[in-house]
Formats: structure tokens, sequence, C-alpha cells
């Protein structure tokens, strides 16, 4: 699914660490991404996981050391955590680090559809769209109230410009973690953060273009 033309170095040890987040597929060396894939992965019925040999022909050439297999994708944080070496810190925050999102509740609605849980159902192909406002937002509960490290929002062709990240226990007091201006849409991996709370919102001040707030889906990782 993904792969680097540029070999590592020998002669030393390397940290090497694959995620996928059920969107993007990331391979990390030495806690850098080096690179990215959209594509599907391929179906397999598994019956063994197979390290260091692809199939029975082609065998790595070197050793394999401290191999860990997680439930959940690490952050990219959490991966340069690993790499630095410090790892119980890193595997501290890796068994919840995508959080599940139980809800999503926002300011306004273009129409019934597209709607706020549709930044929560995994499906690239439905979205929320805001009305054509600056001052829009959007929200997800999370259940509890957890510690947030990384929030990844997937903005469709109208994105915000200017806005916040914020964090609450009962979505009416808010702390803001993250504080975004010039933004250029795409896709907006905020890592890094700090902050705790069942919910997290976007809050617009400034939309990119004239129509409203549109997400394809808002992510939320930690622990």
């Amino acid at each position: 699914m993904v792969s680097t033309s540029t070999p590592p170095s020998t002669g030393v040890w390397h940290h090497v660490a694959y995620t996928y987040d059920g969107t993007t597929h990331k391979l990390y060396l030495d806690g850098a991404v080096v690179s990215t894939s959209t594509a599907a992965p391929n179906a397999h019925a598994v019956t063994r996981a197979q390290l260091g040999a692809y199939n029975s022909g082609s065998s790595f050439n070197g050793l394999l050391d401290d191999i860990r297999i997680y439930n959940a994708p690490l952050t990219a944080t959490q991966v340069a955590t690993l790499a630095a070496g410090n790892a119980s810190d890193g595997a501290s925050q890796s068994a919840s680090a995508q959080l599940t999102r139980v809800s999503a509740t926002s300011s306004s609605n273009e129409a019934a559809n597209p709607n706020p849980q549709s930044t929560i159902d995994g499906n690239m192909s439905s979205r929320w769209a805001s009305g054509a406002t600056d001052n829009e937002w959007l929200y997800v509960d999370l259940g509890s109230v957890k510690t947030v490290t990384e929030v990844k929002i997937n903005w469709e062709s109208a994105y915000g410009k200017n806005y916040t990240i914020d964090v609450s226990n009962d979505h009416v007091n808010w702390t803001t973690i993250k504080t975004v201006t010039n933004g250029d849409g795409g896709t907006d991996d905020w890592t890094g953060l700090s902050g705790s709370g069942r919910y997290v919102r976007m809050h617009g001040s400034l939309r990119g273009t004239g129509n409203g707030y549109s997400i394809w889906e808002m992510n939320v990782y930690g622990y």
C-alpha cells in the first residue's frame, strides 16, 4: 500500500512505523513521514503475519527488534515519541489513539443532508455544510472526558480560513487549544495539541469561500 524508494542507511538501527486510519496509509522512518497513500487496502483472509519477508521470495537482509502491533492508529506525535526512544510515553497513549465520536452537533445546516453526523461516519463521500455565514461551528461528542492531542479535519472545497479548535466538558464553556489563521483547505492535521474535554469543536470565524463551512470528516486523537 505504501513504500519509499529511498532506503535507510545501513549499519545503524532505524525506527520504522506504518499507520492506517481508514483513509490514509502513512510510512514513517525515524519519526518522519516518508510516504503516504490513499489507495484502498487489499482484502486478505489473514491467518498469520509475516514480518521481514514478502511471500517467501523476498527477505529483509537485516535485524528486527522490539516489534509492536497496536489496535488503533498512532498519531504523528506518538510515532515521533517512540522514534526518539521514549517508549513508555508513546505506548501509554496508543490504545485510544483515534477516539470514538458518538455524535456531532452544528450551529446550522445547509440542508437536511448534508448534516453534522456525516463528519463522524467514516465516509469520505458524505459531508456536513453550514449556512453561508462566518460565525459557524461543529462539535463532536467523545462520550466522556478525554485528553486531546490531535485533530484532523478533511475539508470539502468550502473550507475554514480562520477558526479555532476548542474543548469543553459541558459544550457551554470552551477552551481554545489551537488557533488557525489563513488556512487553505484540504486536510488540516493539527498535532501536538494539549487539552482535555468531552466535546471538541471547530469554531469558524472566517470562511475561505462565499459558501459556508463544509467538512467530510473530523477525527480526534488522544487518550
